[in-house]
């Protein structure tokens, strides 16, 4: 059996709003995940695989992506928010504050 490493991801939305989703295309883009809030800011983690994904934020009922992330148009001109997960870290804090998950 083929383990699948897993990263827990944090998403941030600091933009405002009431009520904040994310959608991506790590699930073909078919499950809205609420978004917690705390003071200003709504914050989800979420558990992926190694990989490149494409995903935008719901921010009252209206499709957004965050400007202060990595944004890519997609082939229908869309902008989204983008990450690219490979297993390599920007600092070690970072790689401090995430574990990874071996998964079958």
């Amino acid at each position: 059996i083929k383990k699948k490493k897993i990263i827990f991801n944090v998403f941030y939305w600091t933009f405002g709003g009431n009520g904040v989703y994310i959608t991506g295309d790590w699930d073909c883009w078919n499950k809205r995940i609420p978004l917690c809030k705390s003071g200003n800011e709504f914050y989800t983690i979420i558990p992926l695989k190694y990989g490149k994904f494409q995903y935008k934020f719901t921010v009252d009922g209206e499709w957004k992506f965050a400007p202060s992330s990595k944004i890519l148009e997609d082939k229908n001109g869309n902008l989204n928010n983008f990450i690219d997960i490979n297993g390599k870290f920007e600092s070690e804090s970072m790689e401090q504050s995430f574990s990874d998950l071996e998964v079958e």
